[in-house]
């Protein structure tokens, strides 16, 4: 009975030290094959990349011996705690021996500081495989840019280099020391988002900048209406308006962009309330479709007028902070203003609500009443507030238009927001 006792006390310790050692045994399996495979992508790329000049290059096999090595290296050193740092500085050295062998063939050193690169994801496969991946991602994604980065550069005048510089100081240097709170008494200023959508606005311009210039002004416009208005209809419309005053040759893609962006807002508005409330997607489909369809025939309009398909655009600056700084002002002022209004006109319903949260923001007022919906109001008062703020929005933009487009843009974008916002008004009415 002792020996059953004592074996019935034992074996499940056996077991799970069993149970444990195996565990770990496949996790270690799994981060050396995590590292063979990140290798042999970055490998594979470098292959690739030297295959039509018949070089011989560190490739697949190469690459993934260098991150099993830093695997293997990091795995050691939870015994021997030098060893991974010892390893590292002798590969260091065998990479600087490799490039003074062939540096006078091949002055490049992109393949040697891949490979030190590669070298360290290996060990972070031990540690951190999630980070590993992501930095092999990154490095894939440098090494296959290589060409059409340096044709990029060689385009590059210095003013364009410089605002580069200045769009970064404002987004990377600026940005992270605004307080994130309000600092007014209606607790509706907020330094941090304000200036985040200065930068915003700065950065679609700068986007689209290079666009242009790399497609040309209709492509690279139009690709800048479409990948902004999916972020922010506003951003693009503040942007464009600028636009438009630099170049009569940019005239009508600006309009195209700006109104596919407006168009691309109606869709996002379907998908915001599909995902909150989609018993809604029914009542709304049918005065947002309107309005979208709208928008879509006058931007195929603006898309068919002719334009010099030159790349090089006479703009200005990729990089123009004043014109996102008076924005920014206006947005601040539409903030108050509509806290002031809501606060003194007291409840008088909720559609008043909608249509000066709309002037700031379409989507806050989207999720709200989406929410609210079938609980604190009916599913009606929803739907036709959703579409008095998606209108009010409409006007709001318009007034940018005239604030800052060129005559020509903003008599264009009245027509155009009138038609679509009269479509929204008849669609609420029958």
């Amino acid at each position: 009975m002792i020996a059953v006792s004592m074996f019935c006390n034992i074996a499940p310790n056996v077991f799970k030290r069993l149970y444990c050692t195996e565990s770990m045994e496949l996790v270690l399996i799994q981060k050396f094959l995590i590292s063979i495979a990140l290798g042999a992508l970055l490998g594979t790329e470098r292959e690739m990349s030297k295959s039509h000049s018949g070089e011989k290059v560190a490739g697949v096999r190469t690459f993934s011996l260098i991150t099993l090595l830093g695997t293997t290296l990091a795995h050691l050193s939870q015994e021997y705690p030098y060893l991974v740092v010892v390893g590292a500085g002798i590969f260091g050295l065998l990479v600087i021996a490799g490039y003074w062998k062939i540096g006078a063939a091949d002055p490049g050193i992109t393949t040697e500081v891949g490979s030190i690169v590669a070298f360290v994801i290996g060990v972070l496969c031990y540690s951190d495989p999630s980070l590993a991946v992501m930095l092999a991602i990154f490095v894939g994604i440098i090494f296959v840019v290589k060409k059409k980065s340096h044709s990029l550069i060689k385009k590059m005048r210095e003013e364009e280099l410089i605002d580069t510089l200045k769009f970064a100081l404002i987004a990377f240097v600026i940005l992270p020391f605004l307080p994130n709170e309000p600092i007014d008494p209606f607790g509706v200023l907020n330094p941090y988002k304000i200036w985040l959508l200065v930068v915003f606005i700065s950065g679609i311009g700068y986007v689209g900048y290079f666009l242009i210039r790399i497609f040309g002004t209709k492509s690279g416009t139009g690709l800048t209406g479409v990948l902004g208005g999916l972020a922010s209809s506003t951003a693009v419309t503040a942007s464009m308006s600028h636009r438009s005053r630099e170049s009569a040759d940019i005239l009508f893609p600006a309009l195209f962009a700006t109104v596919i962006a407006n168009t691309i807002m109606f869709l996002r508005i379907l998908v915001e309330v599909f995902v909150v409330r989609r018993v809604l997607v029914g009542d709304l489909l049918i005065p947002m479709a309107a309005m979208m369809v709208t928008g879509l025939v006058v931007a195929v309009y603006f898309w068919n007028k002719k334009v010099p398909s030159e790349v090089d655009v006479d703009l200005q600056d990729p990089f123009t902070l004043t014109p996102a700084l008076k924005f920014g002002l206006f947005f601040a002022f539409i903030l108050v203003i509509s806290k002031v209004a809501s606060q003194y006109l007291g409840e008088p319903g909720v559609y008043v609500t909608g249509i000066i949260s709309g002037l700031a923001d379409v989507d806050a007022i989207t999720l709200s009443m989406a929410t609210l919906a079938g609980k604190e109001v009916s599913t009606e008062v929803a739907v036709t507030t959703i579409i008095l703020a998606a209108i009010s929005n409409i006007v709001a933009k318009t007034a940018i238009t005239v604030l800052f487009g060129s005559p020509e843009f903003k008599k264009r974008m009245i027509l155009t927001s009138a038609g679509i916002m009269t479509v929204g008004l008849l669609v609420i009415l029958l």
